[in-house]
């Protein structure tokens, strides 16, 4: 039985390849620091939208939060008078304190806001906003908080992130 060999790859050759493989690695690695910002989707009026956020912020070690303003513009949606958003939110900012500030302006152009309980359980991954009869939608802000401490050191919640809907009149 005869048998050949394969001659051995020259040390260089070696070298070559373990520097290729640990450039990959590190390319690799500092690209997953890079970890997109969420996007919310917005249903309204028979349409979808989804959006990033306008101002991102994450909790770091340090003691001011690292934030990140887009300047994006709001998501848009056309909505009619009495029409629902329905707003779904990834896993990624359910697991965090959040609230939805809304805006509705009635058929004599008066503004009136509202806003639903902070949400903390973690697994709230969608919210219907029904306006009343009328009623138009003009705006909804989903704002992740995060706990301060507020007037005699009570703690309280404050906006970390925040992302927008505009509706416009369909």
């Amino acid at each position: 039985m005869t048998g050949t060999t394969t001659p051995a790859p020259s040390r260089s050759r070696r070298r070559r390849g373990l520097l290729a493989a640990g450039t990959l690695l590190a390319g690799l690695a500092l690209t997953g620091c890079d970890k997109p910002t969420p996007t919310i989707t917005w249903y309204g009026n028979g349409s979808s939208t989804n959006a990033g956020p306008t101002v991102y912020c994450e909790l770091t070690a340090e003691a001011a939060p690292t934030c990140t303003e887009t300047d994006g513009p709001a998501a848009r949606l056309s909505l009619e008078p009495g029409d629902f958003v329905q707003v779904n939110i990834p896993s990624e900012v359910a697991e965090q304190p959040w609230v939805l500030v809304w805006n509705y302006t009635d058929s004599a152009e008066t503004q009136t806001s509202e806003r639903s309980p902070v949400n903390t359980d973690g697994h709230t991954l969608s919210y219907v906003i029904r306006p009343a009869d009328g009623k138009q939608i003009a705006q909804v802000d989903l704002q992740v908080l995060t706990l301060v401490a507020g007037d005699n050191a009570e703690p309280e919640y404050a906006p970390l992130s925040l992302w927008r809907l505009q509706a416009d009149p369909a």
